[in-house]
């Protein structure tokens, strides 16, 4: 099947029928497409990562283009540790609908979900995901957890799943261990530098973000 960003897969993953994040876990699903679309400048050499702090590298490419808005967020800011993101994420929830608001209408671009009214009072803009991709996805994801080794894409999307509880949405008890198992292995082989510290950079930012939902002020 043919695959999109890091964001837009983890965007229709966490989006119900309806389109509407899940929520119990609403402020790490929202870390988590921050996470994904800054996973996806990194790995297209539009930002770098140095020492947990985050600066922009290079120019974003047209197929990174609906992660712009926070692109141009990363651009204006001194070179910041993860509170770069956090704040991006808490400070101007504006700025963050902008950046779901560009992924989801990239999916729409693409024929991969199709826009509706949702939310609480049914007046916010949602992005239901189409049904055969979604499924195709998933698909693919549970041979990928069988299969011997994870592709450098599924891991980061996994670990996002994991990092924002949503394993559970899509795979067994048993296969969900089965994932964390595969993680700590690719965590502990000492040629994964890069990977590595992208993972590190994931579990950092979603801890960060629970935080700030648990003491309600923004860490330094």
């Amino acid at each position: 099947m043919d695959r999109r960003m890091l964001a837009q897969e983890y965007l229709i993953l966490i989006s119900d029928e309806r389109g509407n994040l899940p929520a119990m876990y609403i402020e790490s699903a929202k870390g988590g497409l921050i996470a994904a679309s800054l996973m996806d400048m990194l790995l297209c050499d539009a930002i770098k990562m140095e020492k947990k702090k985050i600066a922009v590298s290079g120019s974003l490419p047209d197929d990174a283009e609906p992660a712009a808005s926070l692109y141009e967020y990363i651009s204006e800011k001194i070179p910041g540790t993860f509170k770069v993101s956090v704040d991006y994420l808490l400070s101007a929830n504006k700025r963050f609908n902008c950046l779901m608001e560009d992924i989801g209408e990239s999916l729409i671009k693409q024929g991969n979900a199709e826009k509706a009214k949702g939310g609480f009072l049914g007046n916010k803009d949602v992005y239901i995901p189409e049904p055969v991709y979604k499924e195709n996805l998933v698909n693919s994801l549970r041979k990928a957890v069988a299969s011997e080794d994870l592709s450098s894409r599924d891991t980061y999307l996994f670990l996002l799943l994991k990092e924002t509880r949503m394993l559970h949405r899509y795979f067994t008890s048993e296969e969900s261990a089965e994932i964390k198992r595969k993680l700590i292995g690719i965590k502990q082989k000492p040629n994964n530098r890069q990977l590595m510290e992208i993972m590190d950079f994931v579990d950092n930012l979603i801890f960060l973000v629970l935080c700030l939902i648990v003491f309600g002020a923004v860490l330094v």
